[in-house]
């Protein structure tokens, strides 16, 4: 049997600008988090997924221009009017699409496979400045781009998280039929993802604001 989860989280943070019979079963969760970016929590390797998780990891720039911090900083105000459709600048997508079989394995039906697609896409300033600006403004602008990267990794670190998480609890589900391994599935899964969505805005939230330029 199988059944299919399709889940879509998305996390929108502002910066500060100063200034056996076949069965398919499925439900699509959408989950919404707000909120200020801030410090990562880890910038090391990203934990292992679990056996069938594949991540895509996309970086999509928008432009930003200037020579000052002034300039740079009006830049990036018109990009989150311009590009983004309001105060964000940073914007965040992950998506994770789920698929599940199950069976009957003598007096229990258990899982039997489980794939898993996840997607991070990052739409981040891209500087196109760079070379005309001094060394001292390049180096605040490098500073300001890793603290932007390194909250996404953390957002990122979550997603592997939510996968190892999802794997293990769908994989130690035991029914004694099949009728109701679908529901129990899915009520799983969207347990998992709930508590993931609630760690990530609470991430967002009590790390500060990103701001520009990154020390003032």
């Amino acid at each position: 049997m199988k059944a299919a989860l399709s889940v879509v989280l998305v996390s929108l943070r502002g910066q500060a600008l100063k200034g056996g019979l076949p069965c398919l079963c499925s439900v699509t969760l959408v989950l919404m988090a707000w909120g200020c970016g801030g410090q990562s929590m880890g910038t090391g390797a990203l934990p292992p997924l679990p056996l069938g998780a594949t991540l895509e990891v996309s970086e999509l720039p928008y432009v930003v221009t200037g020579t000052t911090v002034p300039e740079i900083r009006l830049s990036l105000s018109t990009a989150a009017t311009e590009a983004l459709e309001g105060s964000i600048i940073d914007l965040h997508r992950s998506s994770l699409n789920l698929d599940f079989r199950y069976g009957q394995q003598g007096e229990h039906c258990v899982m039997t496979w489980i794939a898993m697609e996840l997607e991070s896409a990052i739409e981040a300033p891209g500087w196109t400045d760079r070379e005309a600006a001094d060394s001292a403004l390049v180096t605040m602008w490098d500073t300001y781009l890793t603290t932007l990267r390194g909250h996404e990794f953390t957002h990122q670190e979550y997603l592997h998280h939510q996968a190892r998480d999802i794997s293990r609890e769908l994989y130690r589900i035991e029914s004694p039929t099949c009728l109701l391994m679908a529901a129990m599935a899915n009520a799983t899964a969207a347990r998992i993802n709930d508590r993931y969505s609630q760690l990530n805005e609470r991430f967002d939230e009590e790390n500060g604001t990103i701001t520009w330029p990154p020390w003032e």
